[in-house]
């Protein structure tokens, strides 16, 4: 399994392991593993994530299952940097959606020279660069394909249909502009498309609809309230409670 093949890389001398599968294959009860493993061997895990949801969806996920002890910590990158020095050393460093690789992470796994197991579902980065910089060997797990075959992710369908232009907008570090590309997709008539999509596609069915920015986002939530559809927007800046009232109101039907 991926947890042995892990480790077994790291009992031969290599130091930083990248570890990839896709959505729903599990890399929760991988990451509870290797938890278990360090409380079981006296050894200090350090979690680092880059987004304060996910810091407290694992800090959740180790209080269920009993492992929220002092042994174990989880951080943000960015709050990390700040605090070197402030705690004992980590044997091991497991970094969540480590394909996200901010120069903060590299200054926080150079400084405490540990282990390294990186966990993503995408070991890409936007810009082009390799994840090889920052890793030593890459573990593969199973596919999106053998995970529908084996009836533990639902098949689906994928449609493209054409939203906008982008040929002319201006690319910086590997990604568009985003002022650029917010105005592109703040023009009235990508919201006729993404709506007649939405109505020929999947009319009546709870939708979720990733936007380029905050502004775009509630742009797009006005276009699909104007044609009569409850929708909500929802961002990271908002508060705990505001985003889980949203959440619950979309799992119940009250937003669609």
């Amino acid at each position: 399994n991926l947890y042995s093949r892990a480790i077994k890389e790291l009992q031969s001398g290599k130091n930083r392991v990248l570890i990839t599968a896709p959505c729903g294959s599990g890399k929760s009860y991988l990451f509870l593993k290797m938890c278990e493993s360090a409380i079981n061997n006296n050894k200090k895990v350090l979690i680092l994530v880059h987004r304060k949801e996910l810091a407290e969806q694992h800090k959740d996920l180790l209080t269920e299952h009993g492992m929220n002890v002092p042994n174990i910590r989880v951080a943000l990158f960015f709050s990390e940097i700040n605090r070197l020095g402030q705690y004992d050393n980590p044997d091991l460093i497991i970094a969540d959606e480590c394909h996200w690789v901010p120069r903060t992470l590299r200054i926080v796994l150079d400084y405490y020279k540990c282990w390294v197991i990186g966990l993503t579902a995408t070991p890409c980065r936007l810009t082009g660069a390799s994840m090889g910089d920052v890793y030593e060997v890459l573990i593969t797990g199973i596919s999106v394909k053998e995970l529908i075959a084996k009836k533990c992710l639902a098949p689906y369908e994928y449609y493209s249909v054409p939203v906008a232009d982008t040929s002319d907008l201006p690319i910086q570090h590997g990604e568009y502009v985003m002022a650029s590309a917010e105005k592109l997709l703040m023009q009235n008539a990508i919201y006729g498309d993404v709506i007649k999509s939405y109505q020929k596609f999947a009319d009546g069915a709870r939708t979720i609809i990733y936007a380029t920015s905050i502004k775009h986002s509630k742009s797009v939530v006005k276009a699909f309230c104007d044609a009569g559809y409850k929708a909500a927007h929802i961002d990271g800046s908002m508060s705990k409670a505001d985003r889980q009232k949203i959440m619950d109101g979309f799992k119940s039907g009250e937003i669609s």
